[in-house]
């Protein structure tokens, strides 16, 4: 981090993104490039549902789901998803 003595600074931007940021069909939709939705079936964070939703309302999209994965799946099982992520990648 570059400025270290601002960490409570970050938290409370990073709070606010959360709190106050609403990601929905209208802001979904106006994504123009193809979009890899990739998740964990066992995210405590997001539902399979919520995800597909969320993927249904981008127009270029593709879905993985990762067996066995919680929410930071990446962490979790990089194998994996890194199978799901380089064949997108070489098809774009």
């Amino acid at each position: 981090m570059p400025e270290p003595k601002r960490i409570e600074e970050l938290f409370t931007q990073v709070n606010n993104c959360y709190n106050n940021l609403t990601v929905g069909k209208d802001l979904l939709q106006t994504i123009k490039c193809p979009v890899l939705v990739l998740a964990g079936d066992r995210d405590q964070v997001n539902t399979i549902e919520h995800v597909v939703n969320a993927a249904q309302m981008i127009p270029i999209h593709q879905i993985c789901i990762i067996p066995n994965g919680t929410h930071p799946v990446f962490n979790e099982n990089f194998e994996a998803v890194w199978a799901s992520i380089k064949p997108f990648i070489n098809y774009q």
